[in-house]
């Protein structure tokens, strides 16, 4: 008993300290005081780590996480912010996606040489009105039948401010009862042209 009590008091610490950080990035965002510390980082090796941390997550909802082979790319971008933004995707997929379903990752270059990161479900869907309210504050779809879903509503529009300070956009597509895909861009990207020249590996042609 001593041992589930001390299980649910840390459960509960941390989902207040991951409110009290979304409060303040919030906050920053809004004074426009929260800096972006950008380089040229492994974009392949972020999605990898992104997807590795939520597995536990997945496997108690009993989702499959599943990603497309990526080549070796590299993208200008704050890792620890983007990879907030990856998280806070994957991770509202798995919360709304029924069990024995598939969250999907796919990454593409679009017609605009963007890169194009793409989170799709197979839940319930957003209805076309909730879809714009949906990257508001505060706002969240709810699921009582889900005790995995919880949350301030605050995830998404700190990933749309995230995504907007790296000059990309973010957006969902989504049909009620055949499931979401959100998705967001970066503009500055390259191929790791080491990495692709590396024995084994595909050769890529720069960007």
């Amino acid at each position: 008993m001593a041992d589930n009590l001390l299980t649910i008091a840390e459960n509960e610490t941390d989902r207040l300290i991951r409110l009290i950080n979304d409060l303040l990035d919030l906050a920053k965002i809004e004074a426009r005081k929260l800096p972006l510390h950008q380089n040229w980082h492994p974009f392949t090796e972020l999605v990898n780590t992104s997807i590795a941390s939520l597995q536990g997550l997945a496997q108690q909802a009993s989702v499959k996480l599943e990603c497309d082979p990526l080549p070796p790319m590299e993208a200008y971008m704050d890792p620890d912010r983007v990879q907030q933004v990856i998280t806070n995707l994957l991770s509202n997929a798995i919360k709304f996606s029924p069990k024995d379903q598939t969250v999907h990752l796919h990454c593409e270059v679009t017609d605009k040489n963007a890169l194009l990161v793409t989170v799709r479900d197979h839940g319930r869907g957003i209805a076309p009105e909730d879809q714009e309210a949906i990257f508001q504050k505060f706002r969240q779809a709810t699921n009582s039948r889900n005790p995995l879903v919880k949350g301030t509503g605050l995830g998404l529009a700190i990933a749309k401010a995230l995504v907007e300070q790296h000059g990309g956009e973010i957006g969902l597509r989504s049909v009620v009862g055949e499931g979401s895909s959100f998705y967001f861009t970066l503009p500055e990207w390259r191929y790791n042209q080491q990495r692709a020249s590396a024995p084994g590996s595909e050769t890529s042609k720069a960007a």
